[in-house]
């Protein structure tokens, strides 16, 4: 073991910029995919059920699209290992999360 090449990589900095106005916040209960051999585009939407034609024999939907995020696959991958990192820590404090079940 070489003890004598103790080098350390050198520290990044990073400065983090807030556009003017903020930052934007959305909600999403509805997410589509769809991708490329270059990217991925994650679709935000917000579902909900319009009571107003509950009565009728078809259920309707309203589904309002709310963000788009277009992110490379290496990017997308990463995520994928962030979240499932986050879930199980979560689940590890409240239980599993289970998928509700709509009446």
């Amino acid at each position: 073991m070489d003890q004598g090449n103790d080098s350390k990589k050198p520290e990044v900095k990073v400065v983090v910029v807030q556009q003017a106005g903020g930052m934007y916040h959305t909600y999403s209960n509805h997410v589509s995919l769809s991708w490329t051999a270059h990217d991925v585009k994650v679709e935000f939407a917000d579902i909900t059920r319009l009571p107003e034609f509950m009565p009728s024999d078809i259920p309707t939907n309203r589904i309002e699209q709310r963000a788009t995020i277009s992110m490379s696959w290496s990017e997308v991958k990463s995520l994928l290992g962030s979240l499932g990192e986050l879930i199980n820590r979560f689940e590890s404090v409240n239980g599993e999360i289970k998928q509700p079940k709509v009446p």
